[in-house]
């Protein structure tokens, strides 16, 4: 029930991955590999943090953002809707074994990209003239997670730790659509609804390694996912072909891969009141989000039936993301025994070439400010996360995609979320 509860969230500064989860960790920047005390930052960034819990926690929070951008193309253009797109998420860390073993649990949103534009239809297709006039261009791409782990004391020194996610994967298209790769349609321009949702599961592995009482190195990998996802795709590709209308209806599969990741990183206390905390990650888009299959089958029209010598047919859209660095800084200082203050920075260069680049896949956010507070009161405490995504702009020159309805054109986005997690110690 609270997998299917969660809802989509806007694209982050490293694809579309979050800086962070839960209030605590996005505060900071997502710098928190070598620290992740709460149960929500153990179980999405690294799992041996699990191993610090003492007591049952209980970690409960929402997540809200909101997108600005415009897109503009030979004197023309539109806005991104702004409306908030919000999700809870839940974790809870449990000692057994005399506390030297954790066992955890949590449901968040993963990541996602949503994206909601009007604008009028660049004209494109074959000969490059259609155009199917002002119209919705919408995207989405969610997963949801939800993982059981544990955290193992091996050491008073060392911790290690481990989890298994179920993916849920959603995706959505509605948008004027241009077939790249399919032989009789390559370059044909259709309205398309496409709708599909899947499950798969990935598994994440860390480390904590305490080399001073002041001093704690983190590292975890994250390994990839395939989801093979199913639903349907209606449309019309009647301006195409100069017909009034021309409607079809499809069963639709998309096979999407999620990237490896790799993150290591250092919490440093300086002093009693001031803790520092600096992270590198690698995430390996190349080999995910190099091209996406969509494989149409029980097709209904037997106009398009006819083009194409059969009732399915298979597209493949070219994205050549690239592999990128992500880097992450973050700053906590407590002001007294019940506050506690925190900033942070993260920067990831946008994984998405000029080449591929669409309003409705324009994750170019790369510069993300930080900041946050928290409260602890008793066996209460709750903190507070405000991220500001810098705003980005990407022009493309020649499109690489057929048809070229996105060349000469600008792309703007800037993202801004802010958290509330309120955690509770048994």
């Amino acid at each position: 029930m609270v997998l299917l509860a969660l809802a989509g969230i806007v694209a982050q500064a490293n694809g579309i991955y979050r800086n962070g989860t839960g209030a605590q960790s996005m505060s900071m920047g997502g710098a928190d590999v070598a620290w992740g005390r709460d149960p929500l930052s153990a179980m999405t960034s690294n799992p041996a943090g699990l191993a610090s819990a003492t007591d049952p926690l209980v970690s409960l929070g929402a997540v809200a953002g909101s997108a600005d951008g415009t897109f503009t193309r030979a004197g023309s253009g539109g806005d991104l809707d702004s409306r908030v797109l919000a999700a809870p998420e839940l974790a809870f860390a449990l000692p057994v074994s005399n506390g030297h073993t954790v066992l955890g649990f949590s449901a968040s949103a993963d990541s996602g990209l949503s994206a909601d534009w009007n604008f009028t239809d660049p004209p494109g297709g074959l000969a490059s003239a259609t155009s199917y006039g002002l119209q919705r261009h919408r995207a989405r791409i969610t997963v949801l997670r939800t993982a059981v782990g544990a955290g193992f004391r091996i050491t008073p020194r060392l911790s290690l730790g481990a989890n298994l996610g179920l993916l849920y994967n959603e995706n959505r298209l509605q948008s004027p659509y241009t077939f790249q790769s399919q032989p009789a349609l390559r370059g044909a321009k259709t309205l398309l609804d496409l709708r599909t949702d899947g499950f798969g599961w990935n598994v994440q592995l860390g480390a904590l390694y305490q080399m001073r009482t002041n001093l704690q190195l983190g590292v975890s990998y994250r390994s990839g996912a395939d989801v093979h996802s199913t639903g349907t795709a209606t449309g019309d590709a009647g301006v195409q072909l100069g017909v009034p209308s021309l409607p079809f209806r499809y069963d639709a599969q998309v096979n999407t891969a999620f990237p490896h990741q790799v993150a290591a990183g250092v919490s440093w206390r300086p002093m009693d009141r001031l803790r520092l905390a600096g992270q590198v990650e690698w995430i390996g888009w190349s080999s995910a989000f190099d091209e996406l299959p969509v494989q149409l089958s029980n097709g209904s029209s037997a106009a398009i039936n006819g083009v194409v010598g059969g009732s399915s047919l298979l597209d493949v859209v070219p994205l050549n993301w690239k592999d990128r660095w992500v880097f992450r800084a973050g700053a906590e200082y407590r002001i007294s025994t019940s506050w506690v203050v925190r900033a942070g920075y993260a920067f990831g260069e946008s994984p998405v070439p000029s080449s591929t680049l669409t309003p409705m896949n324009a994750a170019l956010m790369e510069h993300t400010v930080t900041a946050g507070a928290g409260y602890e009161h008793g066996r209460w405490s709750v903190d507070l996360a405000y991220q500001y995504d810098l705003p980005s702009r990407r022009g493309v020159g020649t499109s690489g995609l057929l048809s070229g309805e996105y060349s000469n054109s600008s792309t703007e986005v800037s993202v801004q979320t802010v958290a509330l997690t309120a955690r509770y110690r048994f």
